[in-house]
């Protein structure tokens, strides 16, 4: 929360500025070994009532356009209400949690949830220091992800989303450009088409590895 972590990101980040790349980030704490492997088209949690579906693309390319096809992705969120399966008993293992493999277009999909932000933990000296620079704990809404390509070194990264009230003020200094907005589906005939009774969202991002 005093930045420090960001700012050794944007340092190791600097070489790749003004070459069209994806911008990295931090990991963050809440990355485990071993995700599951799942396949494109697959749904990565249990889409609750509360839940927003959310209909992901990913494509994976070099600096040259080049799509890079079985690159492992890792992906990992939290759930709509901004909770990681680690935090909470009622959730099931490894939700919203995924590895998944580009195909020979360099893609991948699959069904989400529109994560939701979250608080860091406050109870200890981060909430004093919090406090007493007038400052809310909240991280806004976002994926993270792990690329792994042959040829390139492994390339972290986290997505944020334009639509959450923290996206400017994010507690640990971590939203800078990479930050994207979903499209709104409501159409009765398009809800119906994906087998679902309520709105849903979609994104196509494509992400440029150095």
């Amino acid at each position: 929360c005093l930045g420090i972590s960001e700012l050794s990101i944007l340092l190791e980040d600097s070489k790749n500025h003004d070459h069209g790349t994806t911008e990295m980030n931090v990991e963050g704490p809440l990355f485990i070994a071993g995700l599951p492997e799942r396949a494109n088209g697959a749904t990565m949690g249990v889409i609750e009532a509360v839940d927003k579906p959310l209909f992901m693309k990913n494509r994976v390319t070099d600096q040259a356009g080049k799509p890079l096809a079985n690159a492992i992705v890792d992906v990992w969120q939290p759930n709509g209400e901004g909770f990681y399966f680690v935090q909470r008993e009622n959730l099931p293992e490894w939700n919203f949690y995924g590895r998944y493999h580009t195909d020979a277009n360099g893609e991948i999909d699959f069904l989400t949830a529109v994560p939701g932000d979250y608080p860091v933990p406050t109870s200890g000296p981060t909430g004093t220091m919090l406090e007493q620079l007038g400052r809310h704990g909240y991280r806004a809404a976002h994926i993270h992800y792990i690329i792994r390509a042959q040829g390139h070194e492994d390339f972290t990264t986290m997505m944020y989303f334009n639509h959450s009230p923290y996206v400017d003020s994010d507690t640990i200094f971590s939203v800078k450009d990479f930050r994207v907005n979903i499209q709104e589906h409501s159409d009765a005939a398009e809800i119906a088409a994906k087998g679902l009774d309520k709105t849903f969202y979609t994104l196509d991002y494509a992400f440029v590895i150095p």
